[in-house]
């Protein structure tokens, strides 16, 4: 069951904005690794609380890694509203600085989107290094779907984890990584980037791709 009370919901869509209903796995991953590298890297996005968090290529990649789950990747067309209009839950400071010396620490932002008419509530990880904050991950609480590989390098992990093992596994976002590439950063990926996106910070401001208008309200 993935819906949950709704608050006032920060984003809505249908779920086949990116590919259609009957997509298998396959084809929508693919298709919104496309989508997410043609309209969401590069831009940078506006928190209150949290400040300005960009997509990029390590955020695709660590999204990809747990996107068994259709969909979380549906819900990749809605990542910025839930950025900007969602609620600060929490940070926590990076507990493994010795393998990850650029992060500093890790923010949660939850809002509650509609996916076909159905409430969902949805946690972005936000990733702060020391020169900016990176969009990191997403998912559904309590819903969590892992691939055959992540599940083979955590065996006691299953398919779908049930919020009591969420909240005692004690896993932090770094221990699943491995070492930090090196000059891995955030200046370092808006060069390799060569954004494509907008700075939306104290303004509504309207990105037009080749399948949609955004409307964003920081």
């Amino acid at each position: 069951m993935l819906s949950r009370k709704a608050t006032a919901p920060v984003a809505s869509l249908t779920g086949e904005e990116i590919a259609p209903h009957d997509a298998d796995i396959k084809t929508l991953r693919t298709r919104t690794k496309d989508w997410y590298a043609a309209n969401l890297a590069g831009m940078v996005v506006h928190h209150p609380h949290v400040g300005d968090v960009q997509f990029n290529n390590r955020g695709l990649r660590k999204m990809l890694s747990s996107s068994a789950n259709p969909v979380k990747l549906q819900l990749v067309y809605v990542l910025p509203q839930i950025i900007s209009g969602g609620t600060w839950v929490r940070s926590l400071d990076n507990r493994n600085a010795d393998t990850h010396p650029n992060i500093v620490r890790y923010h949660w932002i939850r809002g509650d989107v509609l996916l076909n008419g159905e409430s969902m509530a949805v946690e972005v990880n936000v990733e702060e290094h020391k020169d900016g904050k990176l969009y990191y991950n997403h998912t559904l609480p309590g819903n969590e779907y892992f691939q055959e590989s992540v599940q083979a390098r955590n065996p006691s992990i299953p398919g779908v984890i049930s919020p009591a093992e969420r909240s005692t596994s004690g896993e932090h976002p770094t221990e699943a990584l491995g070492s930090e590439p090196p000059g891995e950063s955030v200046e370092q990926n808006r060069q390799d980037l060569n954004p494509r996106g907008l700075d939306l910070q104290g303004a509504e401001r309207q990105q037009i791709s080749e399948n949609r208008a955004f409307f964003i309200h920081a």
